[in-house]
C-alpha cells in the first residue's frame, strides 16, 4: 500500500506534497502526467508510477525498493532552487518534516 504523503518533482525539478489520493486531482495536470513529467516517490522513499483511468488520476509502486536518500536529495534541491534555502537533508528522519519545514520559509 502506498504510504502518503507521496511527493513529485516535475522536470524543472519543482516538488508538491500530495497528502492523500484525492488530492491527485486537483494538483496536477492531466498533460503532464501523459507526457511523464513527474518522479514520484511514496513517504518512505519507494518510487510510484502516475496513470491515468477511467479519468482519474492514479498511482502504483514502481518498485520496491527504497530511495528515501535520492528522495531527501530532491526536497534538498527543491529547497535550494526555488525557496532560496540551503537545508541538510541528513537532519530529517522524515521527508514530509522536511518539507513542510522548507515551505514555512
Amino acid at each position: 500500500m502506498v504510504q502518503y504523503p507521496i511527493f513529485l518533482q516535475d522536470t524543472d525539478d519543482y516538488m508538491y506534497k500530495v497528502s492523500k489520493e484525492d488530492e491527485l486531482q486537483s494538483k496536477l495536470e492531466n498533460n503532464d502526467i501523459i507526457d511523464n513529467e513527474y518522479v514520484c516517490w511514496d513517504s518512505i522513499g519507494r518510487h510510484l508510477d502516475i496513470y491515468q483511468e477511467s479519468g482519474a488520476i492514479k498511482v502504483k509502486f514502481a518498485d520496491t525498493q527504497i530511495n528515501f536518500g535520492e528522495l531527501k536529495q530532491a526536497i534538498s534541491n527543491y529547497a535550494r532552487i526555488f525557496k532560496g534555502t540551503i537545508i541538510n537533508p541528513n537532519n530529517f528522519s522524515n521527508a514530509e518534516t522536511m518539507f513542510d519545514v522548507i515551505e514555512k520559509e
